[in-house]
Parts: C-alpha cells; structure tokens; sequence
C-alpha cells in the first residue's frame, strides 16, 4: 500500500484490524476496506485507492460528482406474447356476446 492511502485510512478513522496475506481494515461504524499486501499488479495501489474513495465518497479522479456505493438492481422479467384482459361475463347476455366477440378474435388469426 502507498503512503496516501494509510494517511486516507488514519484521516478517516480506519483501524487496522488484522494483516496477513491482505490488509483488512474496520471503521467504527462497520465498513470495511482489504487490500492486498503484496499484490502482483503493479497497478494495485490505483485500484485499492479508487475503491477507498468510492467507500469514502470522496471525488474520484476523471469524475465531477462523488460516486454513490453500488446499488445491485433486480432485473425484470421479460414478458412475451400478447396479452388481452377483459372482465369476466355475469349474466347469460354478457357471457353470449362474449363468445361471439373471442369467436371474432380467433377467426381473424
């Protein structure tokens, strides 16, 4: 880890809770941030930093705004076919007219 995100971590009342192969890190009010102690991408401390200040909230470089946490949305399913609601018929004039009405409909396909 680099110097910068120790000195983010201790600002922002990060506590070391336990090191072996990765760093786990606690904040009183039960977030959490793990990073790896030696990772093999040389990148790592770019990415480790960015998700620090995305749970932070702070700006992220190349973006205005803060980035909210990620929020997983269900995705709906997808409905085919047609579908045709009608009421159901109550007296025997309703249930006549009706049959002749869904009588059209399936001649017509």
């Amino acid at each position: 880890m680099t110097p910068n995100l120790y000195t983010l971590l201790h600002q922002h009342g990060f506590r070391l809770l336990r090191q072996r192969k990765h760093e786990v890190w606690g904040h009183p009010d039960g977030r959490r941030f793990v990073c790896s102690v030696s990772p093999s991408d040389p990148n790592a401390h770019l990415a480790a930093e960015k998700e620090l200040r995305k749970l932070l909230g702070l700006e992220v470089a190349g973006h205005r705004k803060p980035l909210p946490a990620p929020v997983h949305k269900r995705k709906q399913k997808r409905r085919r076919g047609m579908q045709i609601f009608f009421p159901l018929p109550t007296t025997t004039h309703d249930r006549e007219r009706w049959r002749t009405v869904l009588q059209n409909l399936l001649d017509k396909f």
